[in-house]
């Protein structure tokens, strides 16, 4: 594979320090380069191939644009950033032939286990925040990010835009989690709204939407959005980390005396109990999708009219 670092096999310690600035200039680039492999291939697997090979075009190109120059240097500085944080958690510790060992060496102490986990939560975040970007910078600024599977995936559905998740819960309109949840909606979508409005009524609203001829039913529309955005919330809390979700979303556990493990727990509880607090969220708005569908589809009925009998004496039978 070829990589956005190392041009012409120089120079790649160099670029690191100059990308990812709070690292030590000692830090060799044949030491993370290996996992700058699984790194890009993430990184193509959000903007596609096509797009990474123009990137490897601007990248041995003798000169760049300054649009070009930027989108390079933000998708290196994810490769990079991703990169190091999974090589630091495995150079915390020295790896000898008696096993793992704490290096410490003269002017250096090993950090507190707190302080690791601190670190790697805020790495982890500012990664996210950085393919937040990212993709907000595509979606402006690269056409051909538009014809991806990634961008077109999240476009045929009842919720388009972050911000339109926004409405019911705010995401910061964060493009990366958006994209994140999506299955979850898809999910929602073909188990939970299907079901409630029939498929014909569905495709209906799908189509009016796409074809945006302003016509679609708006409130059945808002009522069906507010569900799809509780039952995804709930499918993905416990499945995504959290440091994909606005701060404070989930409170973290971070007593000093607490072991890893225990913070572990701490926050899988907090999730599971946020989980079912969107599920229940989600089944209210069931309820008035039914409600509303019962409203479209009621019945009206003619007042009856009693029959008055009455006997006509000129001939033998009672008019009815």
């Amino acid at each position: 594979m070829e990589l956005l670092f190392d041009k012409n096999g120089a120079g790649g310690s160099t670029e690191i320090k100059q990308i990812l600035g709070f690292t030590d200039a000692n830090l060799k680039f044949i030491t993370l380069k290996p996992k700058l492999i699984p790194a890009t291939d993430t990184i193509i697997e959000l903007i596609g191939k096509p797009l990474y090979d123009s990137l490897i075009g601007i990248y041995n190109a003798p000169s760049q644009s300054a649009s070009d120059k930027e989108f390079l240097n933000r998708v290196q500085y994810i490769i990079l950033l991703d990169g190091y944080r999974n090589l630091a958690m495995d150079t915390d510790l020295g790896h000898t032939n008696n096993g793992r060992v704490n290096r410490i060496e003269d002017k250096q102490k090993i950090a507190f286990e707190w302080q690791i986990v601190n670190s790697n939560r805020k790495m982890e975040r500012d990664y996210y925040r950085a393919l937040d970007s990212l993709i907000k910078y595509m979606d402006k600024n690269v056409s051909g990010w538009k014809a991806t599977d990634a961008f077109k995936q999240t476009h045929d559905l009842f919720i388009r835009t972050a911000a339109e998740i926004d409405d019911y819960f705010n995401i910061d309109g964060s493009r990366l989690l958006f994209m994140k949840i999506a299955p979850g909606i898809r999910k929602a979508e073909r188990e939970e709204i299907i079901p409630r409005i029939t498929k014909v009524r569905f495709d209906e609203l799908k189509t009016k939407l796409k074809t945006n001829t302003g016509d679609e039913d708006s409130i059945l529309l808002i009522k069906i959005r507010e569900a799809i955005v509780y039952k995804a919330l709930s499918w993905a809390i416990p499945r995504l980390s959290t440091q994909l979700f606005p701060e404070g979303f989930l409170e973290a556990a971070d007593s000093s005396r607490m072991t890893i493990s225990a913070r572990k727990s701490v926050e899988k509880t907090q999730a599971e109990a946020m989980s079912q607090r969107f599920d229940r969220d989600a089944r209210d708005a069931y309820i008035q999708i039914e409600n509303y569908i019962k409203s479209l589809t009621k019945v009206s009925f003619q007042e009856v009219q009693p029959i008055k009998p009455s006997f006509n004496p000129t001939d033998n039978f009672v008019d009815c």
